[in-house]
């Protein structure tokens, strides 16, 4: 059944205003205790940022270099693990109450849960085979690529060009049609349910590409204003001094003073931004919600609370 538009950005609206209060409880704990830990991650990483900074480029080694690296990607693993646990938790707890399951109002919300893990697990698992299908295409167009390097040049690169759009295509397609009732099914019918998603989304490629924007572009939107415009007048104030300089052409110490001065500009107005951010994460995830579950419903033919039996059927 295709999702009706219309009612699915309009009930995703609907439940966002008149559960915002509600919305808010249920999320504003996890993502800022997420935020809290992205901050000192980050807060960690300056000691070895600093000493980059002080070597120079010019004067920067290969196992200084490369011990930064793996610092930067050990660190940044763990805060989208972070992030995917916040997510979760928050998802599972805003499609309770989107679905009818939950009309008690929260205002901490805190849960690891089975119906967390569930939700953590099913996104990890989507991520996982993503990662799976991006290695398995590579391989596969390295592989004709190289045997057909030694038919035609021209023919190498056309095809090696047209396989990556293609893969490109194929894969946004899969993703996109894949998640977006995944988080419903994972909390109406208690289970991982990837090829449920995958089945309802058939044929509403189009409809949830559309959704998704309707409900998440105006936050955006409004989200990215207020933030350069904080970010900017923070900036003004410190007077950055690479504004305008050549790329290339900027000296160590130039380069030095540069993030100092952005740090410093950052750090004055880091409450305003971490609440921007925070509000910003709560509102998309809560009308994201409204969005799923209203289409869920919609699409199993379901009016009220939600019903795992017939919703499996």
């Amino acid at each position: 059944m295709h999702i009706p538009f219309e009612r699915t950005v309009m009930g995703a609206y609907r439940f966002g205003s008149a559960n915002y209060l509600a919305i808010l409880g249920i999320a504003w704990l996890p993502f800022l205790l997420f935020m809290v830990a992205a901050v000192l991650l980050v807060v960690s990483m300056l000691p070895e940022l600093n000493g980059l900074m002080a070597t120079g480029p010019d004067r920067w080694d290969q196992a200084q270099v490369s011990a930064f690296v793996i610092v930067i990607l050990d660190k940044t693993l763990l805060m989208l693990v972070l992030l995917l646990l916040a997510f979760a938790m928050v998802t599972a707890g805003l499609m309770r109450r989107a679905l009818g399951q939950d009309s008690e109002a929260v205002f901490i919300y805190f849960s690891l849960g089975a119906e967390t893990w569930r939700m953590f697990g099913a996104y990890a698992l989507l991520l996982l085979l993503a990662a799976a299908f991006v290695l398995a295409y590579c391989f596969a167009v390295v592989l004709l690529s190289f045997l057909l390097a030694r038919v035609s040049a021209a023919l190498q690169g056309l095809a090696t060009t047209l396989l990556i759009l293609s893969g490109l295509v194929l894969g946004l397609y899969a993703i996109v049609r894949t998640q977006f009732f995944l988080p419903a099914v994972v909390v109406a019918e208690h289970h991982i349910g990837i090829r449920r998603s995958w089945n309802l989304g058939r044929g509403n490629f189009w409809r949830i590409v559309g959704v998704v924007i309707a409900v998440s572009l105006p936050a955006y939107v409004v989200f990215t204003v207020f933030y350069s415009i904080v970010l900017q007048l923070a900036l003004s104030s410190q007077n950055p001094p690479l504004i305008g300089l050549t790329p290339g052409k900027v000296s160590p110490d130039e380069l030095r003073h540069y993030f100092s001065t952005w740090l410093a500009a950052t750090r004055s107005v880091l409450p305003v931004l971490a609440l921007l951010q925070l509000l910003y994460m709560v509102a998309v995830t809560g009308l994201s919600a409204g969005a799923v579950a209203t289409a869920y419903k919609l699409v199993t033919g379901q009016d009220g609370p939600s019903d795992p039996t017939r919703a499996s059927a």
